[in-house]
């Protein structure tokens, strides 16, 4: 039998904050979970990305190194490790980290641990605000700035600024947000097998 987990998912040092809630079976990996949060804040898989917990990182390991429980130096496999085994507690944070120029941080708080009633559990998110950045846009401070430009169509970089916005993220609007437009896509690439879609054992 499985849980299901409930994280609240932000982003570090951006204000007003950008945030998600979303529940995810215990059973997925954190290969799995990435594919999930790419999703969620509409990042598209472009740059390398890492979890953090308890003092070890998981990622894609370098090479063809044999990844063992009993080397904490090691980067453990994120395609090996699923959130279970983590052994997460209620009020514990994992940490994920993407794209390691901008270094994009966010914290996935563990809410809620509830057993999985469902014959079939895929992704889905119930809560959240703000679109998120757009890919390559600078950090925290570059998004700042690309925000200040879009508020001002006076700007001289007002014209430049939203043709490449249109280019990489057309439609793009800060205070944009839905679940259930998220909600859609997770079901559909959970349909095509591309995200994590447990059966109860």
């Amino acid at each position: 039998m499985s849980n299901m987990l409930r994280f609240h998912l932000s982003l570090w040092t951006v204000e007003p904050q950008i945030w998600r809630r979303l529940w995810i079976s215990d059973r997925s990996t954190l290969a799995e979970f990435h594919t999930v949060l790419q999703v969620v804040m509409g990042w598209e898989d472009c740059h390398l990305h890492k979890f953090a917990l308890r003092g070890r990182d998981y990622g894609i390991p370098d090479g063809e190194e044999r990844i063992t429980d009993e080397d904490p130096w090691k980067v453990g496999d994120e395609r090996r490790v699923t959130l279970a085994t983590l052994r997460l507690s209620v009020g514990e944070t994992l940490e994920y980290l993407y794209d390691f120029g901008n270094m994009w941080h966010h914290s996935l708080l563990l809410e809620e641990r509830t057993l999985e009633r469902q014959p079939l559990s895929a992704p889905f998110c119930t809560d959240g605000a703000r679109s998120g950045p757009p890919e390559d846009s600078g950090g925290d401070l570059g998004f700042e700035g690309l925000l200040a430009i879009l508020a001002d169509p006076a700007d001289p970089e007002f014209a430049e600024t939203r043709e490449w916005l249109d280019h990489v993220r057309p439609g793009f609007s800060a205070e944009a947000f839905s679940a259930s437009a998220l909600n859609h896509e997770l079901t559909h690439l959970a349909a095509l097998g591309q995200l994590p879609s447990h059966k109860l054992a």
